[in-house]
């Protein structure tokens, strides 16, 4: 009995010592792994922390560096009456034209008439992209006097209703040979490429200067035909069998609001074709 219980308790002591060791390689290693854990989340806190410094100074120098780059100032320029632009850099006083304004500029067409121009809408003549500027001349030779001093900006294209007040007193020669010297200077005046609209004779209520103004309307469509950049503006729609339609006329000689916006319905019609719009 005594043997057995000897036996019992050396197994015992045997069994604690055994857990016991067991414990302590437990906790050895629940505090290997926890020095590893500390270790690792102090090198993550290090990098994170050195990582956002890094970043903090590549913002601040960043910053410095747009802050002290120059921003070059825009151009100064000022436009005058014709829309040219000048510069006032370095004070050179160059002037060069801007080619958006050119682009969006409108045409300028110069018209020369008698009295039978004052109704005639010039808005509507021009259409898109034109003006009409009216100068009334009452004579073929006032309007060669008005080209010959001509001192504005050049247009780019003319409008001749100029032989109503000539046809009674002076032969169609000499009108004729007025209306073609109007067109040379014209196109002295303005260069070769300018483009000028002849407008035919209107009617009237004397039957003999309806006469005289189909033979004018005949000789001057023979004569500028075939000229380089002169075009006529028909008007027979103004006459019925030679002598003018019932309410065109607002007197003898002039026309009256519906007779024109007839003629102005017809140089529309060739400024229209003239400029391809």
């Amino acid at each position: 009995m005594q043997t057995k219980k000897k036996k019992e308790n050396v197994s015992s002591q045997l069994g604690e010592e055994i857990l016991e060791k067991g414990m302590v390689k437990i906790l050895d290693q629940i505090n290997c792994i926890n020095n590893n854990i500390c270790e690792r989340l102090g090198e993550k806190n290090e990098t994170q922390t050195s990582g956002k410094e890094s970043l903090n100074n590549l913002k601040d120098s960043e910053s410095v560096k747009i802050m002290s780059t120059e921003i070059p100032e825009r151009p100064k320029t000022v436009t005058d009456k014709n829309n040219n632009v000048k510069s006032k850099e370095g004070g050179s006083g160059v002037h060069h034209t801007s080619k958006w304004s050119e682009k969006r500029k409108p045409k300028k067409v110069l018209m020369i008439g008698t009295s039978n121009i004052r109704f005639l809408s010039a808005r509507y003549m021009a259409g898109k992209g034109k003006f009409v500027h009216k100068e009334t001349q009452y004579s073929v030779k006032k309007a060669n006097e008005l080209i010959k001093g001509y001192t504005q900006e050049a247009p780019a294209a003319s409008v001749l209703q100029v032989t109503c007040n000539d046809i009674e007193p002076m032969c169609v020669e000499d009108i004729l040979s007025g209306m073609n010297d109007l067109v040379e200077n014209i196109r002295r005046k303005f260069g070769p490429e300018h483009k000028t609209v002849v407008s035919l004779p209107l009617p009237h209520r004397d039957n003999t200067i309806n006469e005289k103004a189909k033979e004018l309307s005949y000789q001057m469509i023979n004569k500028f035909d075939k000229q380089p950049g002169v075009i006529y503006s028909d008007n027979t729609n103004l006459f019925y069998r030679g002598r003018p339609l019932q309410g065109i006329l607002s007197d003898e000689k002039h026309l009256s609001r519906w007779g024109s916006t007839v003629l102005a319905r017809n140089i529309q019609e060739e400024l229209y074709h003239l400029f391809k719009f």
